[in-house]
Parts: C-alpha cells; structure tokens; sequence
C-alpha cells in the first residue's frame, strides 16, 4: 500500500502493516507531490505539481530512471494564433493537479498518461493526455478537455479531494463545469457531451467508469447523494441512466469494484 505525504511515497506492507520503503523528493524541492500511479507491476509514477516525473521501482521505492519534466507550453506561433481564433488563451501549466493511468486491458492505449492541469489565466482545471515514446521519454501532452470541475471545493468538509476524471480501456471521461459529462475515444478520436438537468442545487461531484462489452459504463456522484449509472454513453441517442440513491450527503469519490459489478463510494 502506498501513501503520499506532500514530498514523500510511503510503501506499508499490508500484512504487517509496518512501514517497509520511503521515496522523498530532494530536500530543496518546494513542491508536493500531485499523485502517483503504478505502472505495469514493476514501477511507479511519482508526479509533482511542477510537472517533475520520477520512475520508480513498485518493490523498493528506488528510482530506476532520471528525472523527466511535463512541460505545457504554445510549442510555435501557429499554435498561439489557434488559440486565439478559438478566444482561448495559450496554454501554459501552472500546476499539475491529479494524474492516472488507464487501467490494463486488451484495448487499453499503451504508454499515455492522463494529467489535470491548472494553466495561466483560468480558475478552472484542464484535461490532457500525455504520451511516452520507446525509450520512456515524454512527448508534448495534448489537450483534450477545458474547464472540469474543480477538484476541490470549500463546499466539503476541509476541502477534500473530489475524482473528477476516469479512464478505462481506450476511454476517458471527465466532468466539466455546468453539469456536463465528457467521454472521449483517445484512439479514434470519438467524443460525447451529456448533462444532467434537474435542480440548480444539484451536481456532479466524482466520477468511475468501467469497461462492459468493450463500451465504457460510467457511474457519477452528485451533490445530493446520488449514484447515476450511464450506459450507451457513446451512442448518438440519449444514454441510459439508472440513478442509486441511498445517501444525503455530497459524495466525493466513487469507483467500481475489481470484478465491476459493485460501486465503492466515500
């Protein structure tokens, strides 16, 4: 099991319960750790909030590779002049927030991350993919969604952490600000919006997704205790949603079980 503490990794042994390893980052460091996630079963990504990247190994906690650097910058003029025709500004990162990666499967893309980012100019985070090559060097992330929903809010207690994107196979998802819902294929490119309608006092606060017969299925919390189910997400006709409620306070984080079949909320 592992544990973030600001600049620390924390390794415990789930039998003993005994601290067994401890990675921190270099004492002249001023930035905490965003997150970490394993990848494959040998090693572990740690991120910080400046974009910083460490590989270590799952076992031991020792680096097994120097350190590399997200950069999200305009790469060339011609991308600052898009950003301008679109009324956006360039986008530069300020801080890096929540990082992961898809989970293994059969159609799972290989080598991509997925990185929530604040950037210059905006109160609100964005979403990219970020893309590693043969040699595990990081290429330049690539946009794929605006203005999520923040993952902290003063309206939980002591601002907790809300998850406010999943991914699972080819598939990512996120929730943006308005009560909107972003899926999207990272490999052909697909894209789907959908939104809740109701009361102005409810929202969506977490997200999980799932794979069912090689389509995602995404489960959703909301501000008033509820779990929706969304099935044919990426269908052109209205999804099917089948709504969970059995709790009155805002929930924020959900996930599915290893098997699927059951929700886990906090």
């Amino acid at each position: 099991m592992y544990i973030v503490q600001s600049t620390s990794v924390l390794a415990y042994s789930t039998t003993s319960s005994h601290l067994v390893h401890k990675f921190s980052l270099p004492s002249t460091t001023t930035h905490p750790i965003a997150n970490i996630a394993l990848f494959g079963e040998t090693e572990l990504i740690v991120v910080s909030s400046n974009g910083s990247v460490i590989r270590l190994s799952s076992s031991t906690l020792s680096p097994t590779s120097g350190e590399q650097q997200i950069v999200i910058t305009p790469r060339k003029k011609e991308d600052e002049a898009k950003a301008n025709a679109k009324k956006h500004a360039p986008l530069v990162m300020t801080e890096i927030i929540d990082i992961s990666f898809p989970p293994p499967g059969s159609d799972s893309p290989t080598s991509i991350l997925f990185i929530v980012v604040r950037v210059q100019g905006s109160s609100l985070p964005c979403l990219f993919s970020v893309q590693y090559d043969v040699q595990h060097r990081i290429l330049f992330p690539r946009l794929l969604c605006r203005e999520l929903t923040p993952p902290t809010s003063s309206s939980n207690a002591a601002g907790s952490f809300r998850k406010v994107f999943a991914s699972a196979g080819k598939f990512v998802s996120c929730l943006q600000e308005r009560n909107k819902l972003f899926i999207k294929d990272v490999t052909s490119k697909d894209c789907a919006w959908h939104s809740i309608s109701g009361s102005s006092d409810r929202f969506m606060t977490c997200i999980a997704m799932k794979i069912d017969n090689g389509q995602p299925v995404i489960a959703t919390g909301d501000s008033t205790g509820r779990v929706v189910l969304w099935n044919n997400v990426m269908g052109r006709a209205s999804p099917a949603k089948t709504v969970l409620h059995w709790h009155t306070l805002s929930l924020p984080a959900i996930s599915f079980s290893r098997e699927g079949n059951w929700s886990l909320i906090k």
